[in-house]
């Protein structure tokens, strides 16, 4: 079994603890060493049965390990993920929950999360360090970019393409062929029926820009 670490004891850290105690059940695979997190609060305690030992530099002082980022915020994703790529000892697991559906064509990125009951259709790319959470779903042909967070039942359709550092909320829909690019967010309950430019946050039904970021 290969030693984990999880970053982040927040409720989505919970949830990854979860996944992989789920993916042991069918075949061991992981120990999970516990949690890291730079909360202070939360250094020395337990949660959900596992010591929180430490902030994210303890990941550079325990040897090699495998770590894996449950933090939902896209842009703290990708910094804490950069500031880790630089420690030697710790490689970046990817994680697939035993009910994710996954087409032999589509592709799965490094450190990425696919929670339970996610799917991925033919020839989809999900790139690195995404998170797709309960019930999120991505069309054939479809391209998620590094960093990106899909949360609950967020549905998207075929042939689109959703940049880097996006987050895409709970229940939102997007048709068949459209564009999100960079940094965006898309508000929960959004339908998301033309492209959307970079940096900006999206909301209502069609998704219309309010503001850029």
């Amino acid at each position: 079994m290969k030693d984990i670490v999880i970053i982040g004891c927040g409720d989505f850290g919970r949830e990854v603890n979860w996944i992989i105690n789920r993916i042991n059940n069918v075949r061991k695979e992981w120990n999970i060493l516990g949690f890291v997190d730079d909360n202070e609060k939360y250094i020395g305690k337990t949660v959900d049965g596992l010591k929180v030992i430490g902030n994210i530099e303890k990941l550079n002082e325990i040897g090699e390990v495998y770590t894996i980022c449950a933090i939902c915020n896209s842009k703290a994703r990708k910094s804490i993920i950069k500031k880790v790529s630089e420690y030697e000892n710790v490689s970046f697991a990817t994680l697939v929950d035993p009910t994710c559906i996954c087409h032999e064509t589509a592709t799965i990125g490094e450190g990425t999360i696919m929670c339970c009951n996610t799917m991925i259709n033919i020839n989809t790319k999900i790139g690195n360090h995404v998170a797709m959470v309960d019930r999120s779903a991505v069309g054939h042909d479809t391209t998620i970019g590094d960093y990106s967070v899909l949360l609950v039942g967020a549905v998207i359709a075929g042939n689109s393409q959703i940049g880097e550092c996006c987050e895409i909320g709970m229940g939102v829909n997007m048709i068949q062929n459209k564009k999100i690019g960079d940094n965006v967010i898309v508000g929960a309950g959004a339908c998301v029926v033309k492209d959307l430019p970079d940096n900006c946050t999206a909301v209502g039904v069609p998704a219309k820009v309010i503001k850029y970021n």
